[in-house]
């Protein structure tokens, strides 16, 4: 199996400050690959992933959104996701730690 074009999810987490919670939903939801090399971990196509922000900073571009607007916006969507799924509480409370924390910041 070729494992060269896959990334661990903290890695990628890490990269574009989103949880693991989101990766395994977007793979589930079939928007990104997703494999588990000897049935352990899971890692992540790198191109899948490039291929998702790119195609957010485009949008962001024809809008003059702000980055800060534009992150604000993939918290509250994460967070939606996270109480739609009715998945961990523990992602839930994060994300909204998260925004709590950068809409203290922001003032």
């Amino acid at each position: 199996m070729d494992t060269e074009n896959y990334i661990s999810p903290s890695k990628i987490t890490k990269q574009y400050d989103i949880t693991s919670g989101t990766l395994r939903r977007w793979s589930e939801a079939g928007k990104i690959r997703c494999i588990r090399p000897n049935g352990g971990k899971r890692i992540y196509n790198i191109q899948d992933i490039k291929k998702i922000f790119n195609a957010e900073n485009s949008e962001v571009v024809g809008k003059k959104a702000s980055p800060s607007k534009n992150k604000f916006s993939k918290l509250l969507d994460d967070l939606k996701n996270n109480i739609d799924q009715s998945v961990n509480k523990e992602d839930v409370y994060k994300s909204i730690k998260v925004i709590e924390d950068y809409y203290n910041t922001s003032l």
